[in-house]
């Protein structure tokens, strides 16, 4: 989990009032975070939620605590409409293709500010961004810059600049392999022909994202009183929220915050232009009753209100039109705002949770169970065991990834259409996640595809779930275990998965033959499919088509097998 470091009077400034020694853990429990060192003022705290990044930093513990001493509800975060455009070139759309940008003035900052300031980005990059693949941040100082500010793919070997810590004169190939930011993290720029580039209007390079800034316009200090806040990467929806988190924390610090317009060439969720920051609360309705039933309490709907409200929410009562207002009756919803730096609520059971730690996990009553049972593993998971145990035996690494996938990774990058048999998700919150996935492999070769700066060989498996529609009616839906295994190196073949598979099937008695088999993401000709008597395919096994190869970005052969488990167990 993160680990922070946070000066206390820095903390009772933010929150305006002193804590005692002795309700300062207590405090800092209800923001999910546990003093590990205290050294005079500096307290050093473990964060154990890592899904609440807007916590990673005193701003956002003391906005969370506020609501522990009286300041409820959604905290407020004005922001200026937007003066400044920011233009993103066609480009960058299959490299780093989204951006979000917000211009903070009035700044008034101090060292211990900036420390933090530093500390929250380093952060955010390291493990919310995914070591800056997935999201990294950028500041400037905004006094210098002449906008707009143009978002493109440059050459290399022709742009350069003074890389931030640096004083001279770089191209951009040069600072991944001289700077120290480049050689941390040049993997993420590994085998492009174009680099990504931030430049204002004067043409001056502003950084070189997600790597480095340039030590003329990348540089705050405490003289500082005017910053750009950048944010690039994979996705919009993470790219937009670290952004809101850094600019709620510098709102707190008293700043004033001006939207920039993000102009894409393309439709992003249905607009060519987005705002940003963008403070408009997310909503989850929720069923008091069933907040009752879950928790075993007996909360009135205003007494839920004020929970909410004390977590920092706004909980709003929805009454339909057969229902009176002084109504606890069942068609009573509460509808619940979300502030828009929030990550980590995606269905109402995390609203739950939240008026459950409002309303104090001590304060449960207890209860002696009333029945006792001894547990015991089922015959599935002996098996599935089983099986992990064979393949760790083999050498190969066993790996866990998402669940849910896209229709992209799943068909698409694989060569395949979409099946009408995958189940969607009614209201996905990411368009990374927009179905349950069918199949193991795409997800594997996604988990290679980030990890092609780590050396060779590679090779991976996974026992997990695969989900899709019953043939026979789509009201329903099968879940099936799945065993996919890929091997990544300049050796990988077919005759070496088919080694792998072998043993594997050996292992469990299982007698087995090949047959070719066409597919449109495997070599044709090294392609087999796996047939048990009386049975049929249970799987296949095969060298990776070269255009799959290049859809995911890997440099080296990849030899993959998936095998249906759920057909082994049930025979």
């Amino acid at each position: 989990m993160p680990t922070i470091t946070i000066n206390r009077r820095d903390l009772e400034s933010l929150l305006q009032q002193s804590i005692p020694d002795g309700q300062l853990q207590e405090l800092l429990l209800s923001a999910k975070a546990e003093i590990e060192e205290i050294t005079g003022n500096e307290l050093k705290l473990e964060m154990k939620d890592f899904n609440r990044p807007d916590l990673w930093s005193v701003e956002g513990i003391a906005r969370q605590l506020q609501g522990d001493i009286g300041i409820l509800g959604l905290p407020t975060l004005p922001v200026k409409p937007p003066s400044v455009d920011i233009c993103v070139y066609p480009s960058v759309k299959k490299i780093r293709p989204y951006i979000a940008c917000a211009v903070i003035k009035d700044l008034r900052l101090t060292d211990e500010h900036i420390r933090q300031l530093i500390q929250l980005q380093e952060k955010l990059d390291l493990s919310y961004g995914r070591k800056r693949q997935k999201t990294s941040i950028g500041l400037y100082d905004w006094s210098l810059i002449d906008p707009p500010i143009h978002y493109l793919l440059a050459n290399p070997l022709k742009e350069a600049f003074i890389p931030l810590g640096f004083d001279k004169v770089l191209t951009l190939k040069e600072i991944l392999k001289v700077h120290p930011k480049g050689k941390e993290y040049g993997w993420i720029l590994k085998g492009l022909t174009k680099y990504p580039l931030l430049k204002d209007n004067q043409d001056r390079i502003l950084s070189l994202p997600p790597i480095i800034n340039s030590s003329d316009l990348g540089k705050v200090t405490t003289q500082t009183t005017e910053i750009l806040i950048e944010v690039t990467g994979t996705s919009v929806e993470p790219v937009e929220k670290v952004l809101n988190i850094v600019t709620a924390n510098l709102i707190d610090r008293k700043a004033a915050v001006s939207a920039v317009s993000v102009n894409y060439p393309w439709e992003v969720q249905g607009q060519k232009t987005r705002i940003t920051p963008n403070f408009t609360p997310e909503t989850i309705l929720i069923d008091p009753h069933e907040v009752n039933r879950i928790l075993g309490l007996s909360l009135t709907n205003q007494q839920i209100l004020d929970l909410l409200a004390q977590r920092r929410l706004q909980g709003i009562l929805q009454y339909s039109s057969s229902t009176s207002r002084s109504s606890d009756k069942k068609d009573v919803m509460i509808q619940v705002e979300i502030p828009a730096y929030r990550t980590d609520i995606m269905h109402s059971r995390d609203i739950v949770e939240e008026i459950l730690i409002a309303y104090g996990y001590h304060n449960i009553p207890l209860e002696k169970p009333r029945l006792v049972n001894y547990g015991s593993l089922t015959p599935a998971t002996k098996y599935l065991d089983r099986i992990r145990e064979i393949a760790i035996g083999l050498s190969l690494q066993e790996v866990q990834t998402m669940n849910l996938t896209s229709v992209e990774t799943s068909c698409q990058t694989m060569r395949l259409s979409p099946s009408p048999l995958v189940v969607e998700i009614a209201n996905p919150i990411s368009q990374q996640y927009t179905i349950l996935r069918p199949n193991l492999l795409p997800c594997l070769l996604e988990l290679l595809s980030e990890n092609t700066h780590v050396t060779y060989p590679q090779k991976v498996f996974e026992c997990g779930t695969v989900t899709s529609l019953d043939e026979n009616d789509d009201k329903l839906v099968k879940t099936r275990w799945s065993l996919a295994i890929a091997l990544a190196d300049a050796a990988s073949n077919f005759t070496e998965i088919h080694a792998y598979i072998h043993r594997i099937l050996e292992a469990l008695q299982e007698n087995y033959q090949l047959k070719p088999i066409i597919l449109p993401y495997l070599i044709k000709g090294r392609a087999g499919n796996i047939l048990l008597e009386k049975i049929g395919s249970v799987g296949i096994l095969g060298e990776l088509h070269p255009e799959v190869l290049a859809n995911w970005g890997l440099k080296v052969p990849v030899a993959v097998a998936e095998i249906d488990l759920t057909t082994l167990m049930n025979k």
